[in-house]
């Protein structure tokens, strides 16, 4: 069975949206992939969209491989970590994403609680 509309209203009929605007401009602005992961010590994905898996690379480094790549290779990244540190993202590219997690003394660190995000078009 397939369902098809132009518009999308609540149940009263007071608001709507029409779904060229939820199918375009929504839809590019969400996160086309992100993960919550521990690089402490077991490199475990506690929580994720579009993850499929985690590369160690190393003290403070980190790949994080789609399961469904992104169009291009210029993507958007933005990345969190608890604790005394700080992280960003060198690539977000269309079939990875990967960050760096660094100390307050700037030298390389795992942590147990890492995020990242990335924003842009699916393939």
């Amino acid at each position: 069975m397939t369902l098809k509309t132009n518009r999308i209203e609540k149940v009263d009929g007071s608001a709507g949206v029409d779904t060229d605007y939820l199918s375009n401009d929504m839809v590019s602005g969400v996160a086309k992939a992100w993960a919550h992961y521990d690089q402490s010590g077991a490199n475990t994905i506690v929580q994720s969209f579009n993850v499929s898996s985690m590369v160690d690379n190393g003290t403070g480094n980190a790949s994080l491989y789609y399961t469904s790549p992104l169009a291009q290779s210029d993507n958007v990244g933005t990345s969190s970590c608890t604790g005394r540190t700080h992280m960003y993202c060198s690539a977000a590219r269309y079939d990875y994403m990967r960050f760096y997690v660094m100390n307050n003394s700037h030298a390389y660190a795992d942590t147990n609680s890492c995020m990242g995000m990335i924003h842009g078009d699916l393939a």
